[in-house]
């Protein structure tokens, strides 16, 4: 399937989900997954350089976030595996604790890859969360800002 067409079916492979940034009609459709997955192609029609760079720049954000998606799917497995493989209680805890620690170190760097640089974004994501019940201290962890930014996000 070329990048310009849609595919029309109703199954979840083939629907386009943004990722990072704004799903624009006629603009990208790698965001999505299955059809059109992102294999590095800058989408068309980019007209601007500007454009197309900025596009460059979207594509390899989410390609780093992959990655460290898959990084941190095989720190999970392999500390599960350990855990699981009859260590004694002390060693457990300790392959836990390490395993907290790079997860942890990953989610701060799916943070900076996934900031939000418009305000007006930020804080319809926050309000979003806010209706769905988390705390302004974990909204704050997770947009990266501080609790008095997210109390002015949510203020009416």
């Amino acid at each position: 399937m070329l990048l310009s067409q849609r595919c029309t079916s109703p199954c979840i492979r083939c629907q386009v989900r943004p990722i990072f940034g704004k799903w624009r009609a006629g603009g990208f459709a790698l965001a999505g997954l299955g059809a059109g997955a992102d294999d590095g192609a800058v989408p068309e029609p980019a007209a601007a350089p500007a454009e197309r760079e900025r596009l460059a720049d979207e594509a390899g954000r989410r390609r780093q976030a992959a990655a460290l998606l898959r990084v941190g799917e095989s720190v999970s497995r392999y500390a599960a595996g350990q855990v699981s493989d009859g260590l004694s209680p002390s060693e457990a805890r300790r392959a836990v604790i390490e395993a907290a620690g790079a997860l942890a170190e990953l989610a701060r760097s799916l943070r900076r890859l996934a900031w939000l640089d418009d305000p007006a974004e930020r804080r319809a994501a926050a309000r979003e969360l806010a209706a769905l019940g988390v705390p302004r201290e974990e909204i704050a962890a997770r947009l990266g800002v501080s609790e008095r930014a997210v109390r002015g996000y949510l203020a009416p």
